[in-house]
């Protein structure tokens, strides 16, 4: 889930700039849900997305920064 300063209305298409490990991709993504949180006196709207068009690498950069990594112990 993304945040946003402004509601985004579900089923609209956004064009984004998708920034992984340094590297960028152009995404179509259509909103799926935007839903009010609370932020103290800041609005934000946690914003979830469909992305429409991504590529197999720019989907193995995201699911290796949204997959946790296991810690070594010592």
């Amino acid at each position: 889930m993304l945040e946003a300063p402004i509601p985004l209305a579900p089923e609209s298409r956004l064009q984004l700039h998708l920034v992984l490990g340094g590297e960028r991709t152009d995404v179509r993504a259509r909103v799926r849900a935007c839903v009010p949180r609370a932020r103290g006196k800041r609005a934000a709207w946690g914003v979830g997305l469909e992305f429409e068009n991504l590529d197999p690498l720019a989907a193995q950069r995201l699911d290796r920064a949204l997959t946790p990594r296991k810690r070594n112990r010592a």
